[in-house]
């Protein structure tokens, strides 16, 4: 093994750029996908913590929003999973979105020497990242419904949700995606935005 950027020419140069592209893509969304988990769990806790309590002091307040700051993503979910409102099925995702976030992250970019790297190997290294994204996805959907809900006090647009994972494929990969008409919400989020 040698440096990582080689002198070598780069047999499939279009192929590896598209590779590499798709790789950070997919890193990004690992890293939202771990920080919205954080700011969730740090409300969740704010909320449960008045809920199950009749004297909510600053100091027990900060202790709460504090859990997640420093926490691993699996401890972070763990924590989601103790709070009443949370089911079963949206642990499973966002746990199912760890495992691929932790794939995506540590995994997916050991490809060996890039001048190296023929279609064959470009090919199999898309094959492997595609479910670990749609599962990464998946479990995105679910916390960021959270999190729009707690930052804009509304719910998220059913078009939204129900388009995500496709929205994620075309942009890493470039799969087709037909565009909703989603043009009342956005005229309502400007408008909300102009008040």
């Amino acid at each position: 093994m040698t440096w990582a950027i080689s002198p070598f020419a780069i047999k499939e140069p279009l192929a590896v750029e598209s590779l590499m592209l798709a790789f950070g893509k997919s890193l990004y969304l690992a890293s939202e996908f771990e920080s919205k988990c954080q700011f969730v769990l740090r409300i969740l806790n704010v909320v449960e913590m008045f809920q199950t309590t009749t004297t909510g002091s600053a100091k027990a307040t900060f202790a709460a929003a504090a859990v997640a700051k420093d926490r691993l993503l699996a401890k972070t979910i763990e924590g989601m999973a103790k709070i009443s409102v949370v089911t079963h099925e949206e642990i499973d995702a966002l746990t199912k979105a760890r495992i691929a976030r932790n794939y995506i992250a540590h995994e997916s970019g050991k490809v060996g020497s890039l001048h190296h790297l023929r279609a064959k190997h470009i090919a199999e290294a898309f094959a492997a990242l595609r479910p670990a994204v749609i599962a990464l996805a998946k479990g995105d959907n679910v916390i960021s419904v959270w999190s729009l809900a707690i930052q804009e006090k509304q719910p998220a647009p059913e078009w939204m949700t129900q388009t995500y994972e496709a929205r994620v494929l075309n942009w890493i990969f470039g799969e087709p995606f037909e565009e909703p008409d989603h043009d009342a919400w956005v005229k309502m989020q400007l408008a909300k935005r102009s008040r």
